[in-house]
């Protein structure tokens, strides 16, 4: 009777292990549809306001079930997304004004903060342990440990990759991030090599953008970050973001008003255009020529572009 009672006992908590599993796969499932839907969105103030909500289900998730890599990978990319996205526009004035100090850099420097931790943690469940990731041979014990990434390896190698660039570049003094830029250089010619179209377009911006920031030291090269852009114009002419990034990393740093202007003058010709999309009297009359995969990159765009306009008697 013992045993029979044993054997039951373990029959249900199998069960209810398996259907917690399967639970979680069919929330996940369920949440990477919505992040294709916020994708979509072409409203900056519609996406500031969803994407946190749905990190925060992901975390739960994650609690539940935590050595669940393919939470964990959307977790980083939650976050670094988010950190990017939203965190990083709402400071885009201070940032453009140098106000380092601000709480809204602080807010975002925990945002960054949050996916590299997560990226430490999906490292270290394929057996990298923190020191070592962040030492010179953590790029070569990542291709080591993870020989053919799948999907969950790519997304949270960019990501982390993302985040680590992210708070370096609030952070241009600290010895101990600039140590980090090898890893994170490796990381992104790992998966754009693998994946030159990763996430519509995101390796040609974050290498133009790292290349622009980098110090001379380590080999950064203005001229060579204006060929990246230049690159990232073509392939995606109507990713707005290029062109305002563009102006953040290059243009405002070298006080290039004139050519400053232009891009601002074009730009707002562009987003009459994209904001059709957020105006049914107007779409009515005439589609919007943009695509609703770039709607998020080009609502961020708008956003800080919106920034830039007032602050552009400050900046030049």
């Amino acid at each position: 009777m013992k045993t029979c009672i044993l054997v039951l006992s373990l029959i249900f908590f199998s069960s209810c292990s398996s259907m917690k599993k399967l639970a979680i796969s069919n929330s996940v499932g369920v949440l990477e549809e919505g992040e294709k839907a916020l994708n979509n969105e072409a409203s900056y103030a519609f996406i500031k306001e969803s994407a946190l909500a749905n990190i925060k289900t992901l975390e739960a998730l994650h609690y539940a079930s935590p050595e669940d890599e393919e939470l964990i990978s959307l977790l980083i990319k939650g976050y670094a997304g988010y950190s990017f996205a939203v965190l990083e526009t709402e400071a885009f004035s201070d940032i453009l004004l140098e106000r380092s100090e601000s709480e809204k850099i602080q807010l975002l420097k925990a945002g960054y903060t949050k996916a590299i931790n997560f990226g430490i943690k999906y490292f270290e469940l394929n057996g990298i342990k923190r020191k070592d990731l962040l030492s010179k041979n953590g790029m070569k014990l990542i291709e080591e440990n993870i020989s053919s990434p799948n999907s969950s390896d790519l997304k949270a190698m960019f990501f982390f990759a993302q985040a680590l660039a992210g708070i370096f570049n609030l952070e241009k003094q600290n010895m101990y991030l600039l140590g980090s830029t090898p890893l994170v250089v490796g990381l992104m010619e790992n998966v754009c090599g693998l994946k030159p179209n990763f996430e519509n377009g995101a390796c040609d911006l974050f290498q133009a953008v790292f290349e622009a920031t980098k110090p001379a030291i380590m080999g950064g090269d203005i001229e060579k970050a204006n060929k990246l852009f230049k690159n990232a114009f073509e392939k995606s002419p109507k990713n707005l973001l290029n062109s305002v990034t563009y102006m953040q990393y290059s243009l405002i740093p070298m006080m290039e008003e004139d050519e400053a202007y232009k891009v601002l003058k074009d730009l707002d010709k562009k987003f009459v255009d994209f904001d059709r999309q957020n105006n049914f009297g107007e779409l009515i009359k005439k589609e919007s020529s943009f695509p609703k995969e770039l709607n998020l990159y080009n609502a961020i765009a708008k956003e800080r572009f919106e920034k830039i306009k007032k602050l552009k008697k400050q900046l030049f």
